[in-house]
């Protein structure tokens, strides 16, 4: 009778085990088609809302772009061509403008205190770069601009009336040039200066 009842109790353990693999095999796979049908619905979920981004974004006026703003002037003048050999020279701190033609078509400016005003020194790229003591004002002179009611002093060259004021060329006697290249290149940018591109002073 012994060994019937130990088969007895091994069969009920047997039976037992598999019918707990079998609940938990029935668990699992609720649980897992619980977890795919969620995710399912998520996804529909996020396929509607792109859905819906993209008809808004062909519906919705694409937005206009912002005007860049305003640069600040610098001390360096704003070129534009004229002719053949020649370029416009804005110098911003007065709003007038000068047309310079060859040798000195490289004309630049900087604003520069000279007698308690700021007025506008002239040298050239090339004459500054060859010679770093050419700076503005030194190499070429200086373009000053006074209330028309004021009195200049005497070495102060008039030029022309723009508005409601006066404007004068002060020449430089600054040998700012080291050699005798540079000497010659020095005086030749003064004579053509002086000759053929202050007159041409306009705003």
């Amino acid at each position: 009778m012994a060994p019937s009842g130990g088969f007895v109790k091994l069969t009920t353990v047997i039976a037992a085990v598999l019918g707990l693999g079998f609940g938990a095999s029935a668990f699992l796979n609720y649980a897992q088609h619980q977890r795919a049908a969620q995710d399912e619905r998520l996804l529909q979920g996020q396929i509607t809302d792109l859905r819906y981004q993209v008809n808004q974004d062909h519906t919705s006026p694409s937005p206009t772009p912002s005007a860049a703003p305003t640069d600040t002037p610098s001390p360096e003048p704003s070129t534009s061509p004229a002719v053949a050999g020649s370029a416009v020279i804005t110098i911003s701190q007065f709003g007038v403008k000068l047309t310079a033609a060859d040798p000195i078509t490289d004309l630049t400016y900087a604003p520069i205190r000279s007698g308690g005003l700021t007025v506008a020194g002239l040298t050239t790229r090339s004459l500054v770069g060859r010679y770093p003591k050419c700076t503005a004002g030194a190499a070429l002179g200086m373009l000053v601009r006074r209330p028309a009611s004021q009195t200049p002093p005497a070495h102060d060259q008039f030029v022309k009336t723009i508005g409601a004021y006066k404007y004068y060329y002060v020449p430089s006697t600054t040998a700012c040039a080291t050699d005798s290249p540079g000497s010659d290149t020095l005086a030749a940018d003064r004579t053509a200066l002086t000759a053929a591109v202050i007159p041409t002073l306009s705003n």
